[in-house]
């Protein structure tokens, strides 16, 4: 199996070729005309320069191994060709800086998202910088969502596995760009689907698919976790089992119920 790359997609072709059977696909325009491609780390740290943020080393595979630093502090770190090896991630910059919601469009095949319409609304959505090289380990979005991740400058190496393969990946402690099979040998059996993203690109990524990601070179990369009609239901099963967030679950519920009846008219 490939990843497909298409353009100009209809909302209703996205929703039955990808979103309903639980596809991923690379969407190759849908970014245009956003000022966000023209974004630069110097952009950032002039930007939002003492904001805290988090970086980790390329070859953790654990958010626990995070340091913290300033935006500044850490654009200062890239332009040492000595160190570079940290990837900033998840920052979730519409509160600490909700200018630059103005430098992009949510595609619309992603627009309805259900967290948002909860009594305290949960928006999944970052920013990540790095290096060549750097990358984030295996892992499973948050919560069972889905997500669309928009390439805004360089290019990224992904890595996907279909659900079903659990057994074959060891809970994401494999690094699929060098795995060791002397540890992990079952990871030889794991059907992997290599794909590149490149400038101005976005790959929608269904829930419950694993995924390993490393850039090509340096690149600043937009991200968002989403909730909506086709995977509820997985989100729900999870956090039906994560006390910690029952109001989630209850309000997700709620909007679910509301949200069918009306899909149902």
């Amino acid at each position: 199996m490939s990843v497909d790359r298409r353009a100009n997609l209809s909302l209703e072709e996205f929703q039955e070729e990808y979103a309903r059977p639980g596809r991923p696909v690379i969407l190759t325009d849908a970014t245009r005309g956003w000022k966000a491609l023209e974004w630069t780390p110097e952009y950032l740290a002039s930007t939002a320069p003492e904001v805290q943020v988090s970086a980790v080393p390329t070859a953790a595979n654990h958010l626990g191994a995070a340091v913290k630093m300033s935006m500044k502090d850490y654009v200062d770190y890239l332009q040492d060709p000595d160190e570079r090896k940290l990837y900033m991630i998840n920052w979730a910059f519409e509160k600490d800086n909700p200018e630059l919601l103005e430098g992009f469009q949510i595609p619309p095949y992603f627009s309805d998202d259900w967290l948002l319409e909860l009594g305290e609304p949960l928006h999944l959505m970052w920013l990540f910088l790095g290096p060549a090289n750097s990358g984030l380990f295996m892992h499973l979005d948050v919560g069972h969502t889905a997500a669309w991740n928009a390439q805004l400058t360089g290019s990224k190496l992904w890595k996907l596995w279909a659900p079903g393969q659990e057994e074959c990946l060891y809970e994401g402690k494999v690094d699929a760009f060098n795995p060791d099979l002397a540890i992990y040998p079952r990871f030889e059996e794991a059907e992997t689907i290599d794909c590149v993203v490149e400038t101005g690109e976005c790959i929608f990524v269904p829930s419950l698919w694993w995924h390993q990601t490393k850039n090509r070179e340096a690149g600043l990369a937009l991200t968002a976790n989403y909730v909506d009609q086709f995977n509820h239901e997985i989100s729900l099963e999870y956090l039906k089992k994560m006390p910690e967030y029952e109001d989630v679950y209850r309000g997700l519920k709620r909007v679910a119920r509301r949200k069918l009846r009306r899909l149902a008219v």
